[in-house]
């Protein structure tokens, strides 16, 4: 569960205060399933640190260009800019900053919580992916209405998530740091763009959300999530065997750009699996981004250090960043005979891990995403 519901006593350092609540267009209460009405009951306290994977694993494209987006950027850039009360919110100065770079920062923080707050709702998810990339692979089970855009109307919905039972759940992310009217004017362009998916089977279709956050400055508040109204005629599941494994491959994918393992994200996105060369270079990888002395139960992944103008929460200047994923897990991909059947195994990591163990010798971990990505950060 990424999140924590408020009763009153700060959690203390990397912990931030934030709203959810239903968009006005909500149709009724009495459709609000269970652990969404639990996130809108109280603020919620956010573990800072699970912002950044969620925003790492869904702004790296599964697939490989031939370039590097430098996922890690928007960790170093974004570290400083919260502000150090316990209110999720900006530090003042941001504000003074180009327009396109806060817009930027709306849309990388807006997709972070729509992907937490639907990981909670759906608990967890058995998989999460760009909706573009699996459409491409899913065709018996999905198509889009119209070809798909970058903006506008004809934009697809940002990831397309599975729950346990089989369905697939559709969920379009908005950004602002603008007033709630211009929040829920998003949201209200949102709702086409939700729609622009077709289901051709039945008992698959979800429900498809509009999630839109709204970033203050210190002082005018905290952050606020709201959740935009889902469909009425929600069917019960049937399982999808080849659109459930694209989409969890899609998903590990993203994960493996994230942790800078593009030769995995290639090999999970092949139909081949990790056959002929890419086995070999995807072996050489592993080598090169282990981070530390190898156990099963390690990161495997990038890490850049960052030296900010101020402390960070009353720590340290000098902070080491990591995006990685488990060793135990990119050996078990590796090694598979049958990589469908693997992924279809993997356990979905949405585990909650006490507060306790998080914060230990000066090093700080998120919870992991459902695709197994974590963000570690330790104070040199």
């Amino acid at each position: 569960m990424p999140f924590i519901a408020d009763t009153g006593q700060p959690l203390g350092p990397f912990w931030k205060r934030a709203v959810v609540r239903l968009s006005e267009s909500w149709p009724t209460p009495l459709l609000v399933p269970d652990p969404l009405r639990d996130l809108t009951l109280a603020p919620q306290w956010v573990w800072f640190p699970d912002l950044f994977a969620h925003v790492a694993e869904r702004t790296a494209p599964p697939t490989g260009y031939g370039f590097s987006l430098a996922e890690t950027w928007a960790l170093a850039r974004y570290l400083g800019a919260s502000s150090g009360v316990d209110d999720f919110s900006l530090a003042r100065p941001w504000n003074d900053l180009d327009s396109h770079q806060k817009t930027i920062l709306s849309d990388d923080w807006g997709v972070g919580m729509a992907s937490l707050v639907a990981t909670a709702v759906f608990q967890p998810p058995s998989g999460i992916a760009n909706t573009g990339e699996w459409l491409k692979r899913s065709t018996g089970v999905a198509t889009a209405y119209r070809a798909p855009r970058k903006r506008g109307p004809a934009k697809s919905p940002d990831f397309v998530f599975q729950d346990a039972q089989g369905r697939f759940h559709l969920v379009e992310a908005k950004g602002t740091q603008g007033s709630l009217k211009a929040l829920e004017g998003q949201l209200y362009d949102g709702r086409d763009q939700k729609w622009n998916i077709r289901f051709h089977q039945g008992g698959v279709e979800g429900v498809r959300l509009v999630v839109g956050t709204r970033v203050p400055l210190e002082g005018d508040g905290c952050l606020e999530v709201v959740v935009g109204d889902p469909p009425l005629d929600v069917e019960l599941p049937d399982s999808r065997d080849r659109a459930r494994a694209w989409l969890r491959r899609v998903g590990l994918a993203g994960a493996c750009r994230a942790a800078g393992l593009p030769t995995w994200a290639s090999a999970l996105l092949n139909v081949e699996g990790f056959g002929g060369p890419l086995r070999e270079e995807a072996s050489r990888e592993l080598k090169v981004r282990t981070l530390r002395e190898q156990s099963p139960d390690e990161l495997v992944g990038r890490e850049t250090v960052v030296i900010l103008p101020r402390p960070l929460e009353g720590r340290g200047r000098e902070w080491s960043l990591e995006l990685g994923m488990p060793a135990w897990l990119l050996y078990a991909l590796l090694e598979s005979r049958d990589l469908d059947a693997t992924v279809a195994e993997l356990p979905a990591q949405a585990e909650r891990v006490s507060a306790l163990a998080k914060i230990r010798e000066g090093e700080i971990i998120s919870a992991p995403t459902p695709n197994s990505l974590y963000f570690r950060m330790r104070e040199l």
